[in-house]
């Protein structure tokens, strides 16, 4: 993914977030860190609130990125995320109801950052704490609180899962190779998706004037 953004996002700024004893990624710029317990929730909202507030990309570390992403900042918006539509097929017909946002792809600026506490507390308070999908229903809960400007990205366009190893996904700007998926990645890149990491989610802060 690092090799991808370096294309295709020049004089990007990339910082890895991971935990305390995961080696820096060749190719990031900075690194930040978060002691992990057991509550993978817990460290990966702690994880995003170490960022630098500024205008910023977070991308997991299965996504390739096939075009500039700059264009999405000349919008208006807080936090932008992607959402799914029924075009997905590789997902139930509860998540595309329940849970329609795929973390994987997102934008923030200053000014999104505080939804993330609240993302913490709603999994905190409203959610029976139990792992990957009632971290991504608090965040579904915390966008039906929250007051800031959020903008939906399509992930047809933006974090696109594809179905098959020879799909073409030429068209995607983003495409997302989560879970087995990440066997499918070739080239530079294949050698980091297989890395066998506690968790690495890659930000890009976009440099001022650059967008």
């Amino acid at each position: 993914m690092i090799a991808s953004v370096r294309r295709h996002v020049p004089g990007a700024h990339l910082i890895q977030m991971t935990d305390m004893l995961t080696d820096p990624l060749p190719g990031v710029d900075l690194i930040t860190r978060f002691p992990r317990g057991p509550d993978f929730i817990l460290f990966r909202f702690g994880l995003l609130d170490t960022l630098p507030r500024a205008d910023t990309m977070m991308l997991d570390y299965d996504v390739i990125v096939q075009g500039d992403l700059a264009h999405v900042f000349k919008r208006p918006f807080d936090l932008a995320l992607t959402r799914r539509d029924a075009t997905d097929k590789t997902i139930s017909s509860f998540m595309l109801e329940k849970i329609p946002h795929n973390a994987g792809v997102m934008f923030s600026r200053k000014t999104g950052f505080e939804f993330w506490r609240g993302a913490l507390s709603a999994y905190w308070l409203e959610t029976s704490r139990n792992g990957w999908l009632d971290g991504a229903m608090a965040m579904e809960l915390a966008l039906a609180k929250t007051r800031l400007n959020v903008l939906d990205l399509p992930c047809s366009r933006y974090n696109y899962t594809p179905a098959t190893p020879d799909e073409d996904v030429s068209m995607r700007v983003c495409v997302h190779y989560k879970g087995n998926r990440k066997a499918w990645i070739g080239g530079p890149e294949a050698a980091q998706a297989g890395l066998n990491v506690a968790y690495n989610t890659i930000a890009r802060k976009f440099a001022h004037g650059s967008v």
